[in-house]
């Protein structure tokens, strides 16, 4: 093997090698929504596919399948365009996750 060919080796197995990012669990404190406008409280609540006292997982940057099926859902409301969540940490190491809703004419 020419050096070439072990420096390629000795970086993939360091690559492949370097440890993931861990899952962090936490649970959802409050759930704050704004724009409501004439949809209820209660039922952007049970549009969510997560509520106050759940635990969710969290891993590195990537965007938690949990919230876009919330947004989706969300958005499927009558007279809502468009929805966004947005998670802030923490309130007694609670998660705090925004709830947004966009509404059309």
């Amino acid at each position: 093997m020419t050096r070439r060919h072990v420096a390629w080796t000795a970086a993939l197995v360091w690559v492949t090698a370097a440890p993931q990012v861990a899952a962090q669990e936490f649970a959802v404190g409050i759930i704050d929504f704004y724009g409501l406008g004439r949809v209820s409280a209660a039922i952007a609540r049970r549009a969510l596919t997560f509520a106050e006292g759940d635990t969710v997982s969290l891993a590195g940057d990537e965007r938690p399948a949990f919230l876009a099926e919330s947004e989706r859902r969300l958005a499927a409301l009558p007279g809502v365009l468009r929805a966004r969540t947005n998670i802030v940490c923490c309130n007694d190491g609670r998660l705090i996750i925004y709830v947004g809703l966009e509404h059309g004419e």
